[in-house]
Formats: structure tokens, C-alpha cells, sequence
């Protein structure tokens, strides 16, 4: 039986990475979390096929990245041939260890995607299937120019509470709006081997400072800090289901691979007053899973006064499976 994936049917077939991001307008952002929350989510999920390295939270906290690619690029012939297709993203992310046993620190950090959204159902096929991205396909507004105070929209087909009868629907999940921006530029950030740390303490301001603590005084590293031409690890989890009707998966394993920042043209502070509101469905989880507090009239609302904008360029790696 052959091996080889069988290009086949036009753009159904999937590119190999990796793949070019290029003209990326990227916006981070730190709201608190449910450390227990969190934790309960990577038990589930991850930790389920880990084995002996176990994943532990490091941080009461999630990170939301925007990102408006002007064009993904696939880099290996003939894909590379073809052209690109632009492609928005945005969704939470954790930041997780991995623990040998009961060690106290971890071996390796990594970010791990756990709720993902994108405007392009080739980029839900491509992430799914080929790295493990929790990807679903949402309608987003993105703002025309950067950096924004937004309106940053989601809305996807959802149903907000389960039954036999119940028929999904278009319905606005996520949205997220700025006031009193104040976007401080920050001079020669590619040659500063000190912006990243800087960046991610001010943005992780809401965590506990605990736990904040050990990771900007450099304990546990700093491969995660995204500084150009480091790759910064990523964790997947790929599966697939199998065909036959059981909950068994024909495939399923644990990938690391990098996103590599290629370009930083400009970087910015984002201070002001920056307000997500998150709905509440039974078919998006995500409050819940992630501990993003109690819902009032059906959604959560969450603050910060941080958040970071930087015009780049990056290239999404090849994953190979963990150790």
C-alpha cells in the first residue's frame, strides 16, 4: 500500500508546510484565567496521550492573538507555484510546561492553541488536518487600519444550548474593543535582546505574581518569547476519528513545531482600555474549558489595559512528534 499523500482534486489537496505569513498585522492580549480551569483542560486533552512528561499550566491566565495575514504561503513546490490566500485568526492560547514526573521545573515550554478561529474553511482544513490547530471556521471583522482599537468580531454557526431539536445558528461569540489607546512605539526592537521580556511581563500583568515571577526572571527559559529568527515551540495535538462509528482514533499523537518571526517592521505598547466580551454557548465551551469566570445574561465580560501590535512577517514550521 502506497505512502505517499495523493495530490488530488484541486486545492483539496493540502499543501506540507511550512508555510510564509507574510504582512501579518498581530495583536496580543492577557485576561485572566481559572489556573484549576485550565489545568482540568490540558488533563483532558493533552495529558490524556502524554505518558510520562506530564503538561502543567504555568500561568492563571490566557493570551488572545489577532492575527490578519495578507497572504499564507506554501513554500514547497508546486504549492509554491500557486499563490497565497489571506486569512484571519484569532483565538486563546496557553502557556503550558512540560514536567518530567514530579520535577519542579519544567524541561521544555511550549504555547499550546486552544481555541482557534479563522475566516478561511482551506485554512480550517490545512490547520486541522496537517498540524492539529483547533481551528473553526467564524465570520470576523477586522479593522481597516492597524494598530486598532477594533471592533475585533467573531461569529460562527453555534448553538447556544444543546437538545434534540435544537438547530445552530449565526450568532456573535467574541468581540473585542479598545478606548483611550495610547500605542507607544518602541525604537530598534529587532536588535533589543530585552523587548521580548518587557512585551510579555506587561502583557501577563493580570497573572498572579507568583507565577509570573520565575518566568520574566528567566527560570524556565525564554525559546517562548517571540524575538526574531528564534522559533518559538508550539504544541499540537493531532488526531483523527476513525470511520467505523467507535470513538476510536485511527491516528493520534502529541507535535511540537516552531513559529518562526522572519520580520518585525514595527512594534507598539498598546495601553488603554481594552474590553472581550464572550458568549456562552454549549457548542463553544470556551468560557467554561478555560475558566474565564461566570457568564451574566448569557456572556463574560473581561478587562485589561495591556495588549501589544507588531507589523511582521513569520513562517509556521514542520512538526515532528514529541519526545
Amino acid at each position: 500500500m502506497s505512502q505517499k499523500y495523493i495530490n488530488h482534486s484541486g486545492w483539496i489537496t493540502l499543501p506540507p508546510p511550512p508555510f510564509n505569513a507574510n504582512g501579518a498585522d498581530f495583536y496580543g492580549f492577557g485576561f485572566s484565567a481559572d489556573l484549576a480551569a485550565l489545568q482540568d483542560y490540558l488533563d483532558k486533552t493533552y495529558n490524556v496521550i502524554a505518558g510520562r512528561q506530564r503538561f502543567r499550566v504555568l500561568l492563571d491566565m490566557v493570551f488572545l492573538a489577532y492575527v490578519k495575514n495578507a497572504a499564507i504561503v506554501a513554500t514547497t513546490p508546486p504549492f509554491s507555484d500557486q499563490g497565497g490566500m489571506p486569512e484571519i485568526d484569532i483565538g486563546f492560547w496557553l502557556l503550558v510546561g512540560s514536567f518530567d514526573g514530579d520535577a519542579i521545573l519544567p524541561t521544555e515550554v511550549a504555547w499550546v492553541p486552544a481555541y482557534l478561529f479563522v475566516d478561511s474553511g482551506l485554512a480550517v482544513a490545512v490547520g486541522r488536518e496537517i498540524m492539529g490547530y483547533p481551528k473553526y471556521f467564524s465570520n470576523i471583522v477586522a479593522p481597516a487600519t492597524s494598530p486598532s482599537t477594533g471592533p475585533f468580531i467573531a461569529s460562527a454557526m453555534l448553538i447556544r444550548t444543546f437538545a434534540p431539536d435544537a438547530i445552530a445558528h449565526q450568532h456573535e461569540f467574541l468581540s473585542l474593543t479598545g478606548s483611550n489607546l495610547v500605542a507607544t512605539r518602541l525604537q530598534n526592537t529587532s536588535a533589543s535582546t530585552n523587548f521580548p521580556a518587557e512585551v510579555f511581563a506587561r502583557v501577563g500583568a493580570a497573572a498572579s505574581p507568583e507565577l509570573l515571577k520565575p518566568i520574566v526572571e528567566g527560570r524556565y527559559g525564554s525559546k517562548f518569547l517571540f524575538s526574531p529568527g528564534i522559533p518559538v515551540p508550539v504544541w499540537y495535538l493531532k488526531q483523527f476519528r476513525s470511520a467505523d462509528g467507535s470513538d476510536a482514533a485511527v491516528y493520534q499523537t502529541l507535535l511540537e513545531g516552531p513559529l518562526t518571526l522572519t520580520t518585525l517592521r514595527e512594534m507598539r505598547f498598546l495601553e488603554g482600555d481594552w474590553t472581550l466580551e464572550l458568549g456562552v454557548f454549549d457548542s463553544l465551551p470556551v468560557v467554561r474549558e478555560l475558566g474565564l469566570g461566570p457568564p451574566k445574561a448569557g456572556k463574560v465580560t473581561l478587562t485589561t489595559q495591556y495588549g501589544f501590535w507588531a507589523s511582521c512577517d513569520y513562517v509556521s514550521g514542520t512538526a515532528v512528534p514529541l519526545a
